[in-house]
């Protein structure tokens, strides 16, 4: 009686999980052919390279203040000049 509950219910597994497996195949195939076109993929490569060039840029030129207004100040520390004292502004 255990040894054909135990085959059933391994039966019922196996059956269980080639649905599972088929729905999941169906699901793939849906999302590949009714996903969302890439044929514009190479314009948006081009945009997003433009966009992160730009900002790149811009981070750089705001380090470089950045970098060059530290600089100044660790030289007025390091001279003992106040703000009002200096003449590199």
């Amino acid at each position: 009686m255990a040894g054909r509950r135990r085959e059933r219910d391994i039966q019922d597994y196996r059956v269980e999980e080639r649905a599972r497996q088929r729905r999941h195949r169906e699901a793939r195939r849906r999302d590949k052919h009714g996903g969302v076109s890439r044929a514009s993929l190479p314009q948006q490569i081009d945009d997003i390279e433009r966009v992160m060039l730009e900002k790149w840029d811009r981070l750089f030129v705001v380090s470089h203040a950045g970098l060059r207004r530290e600089i100044r100040m660790a030289l007025r520390r390091a001279a003992g000049i106040g703000r009002q004292e200096s003449a590199w502004t």
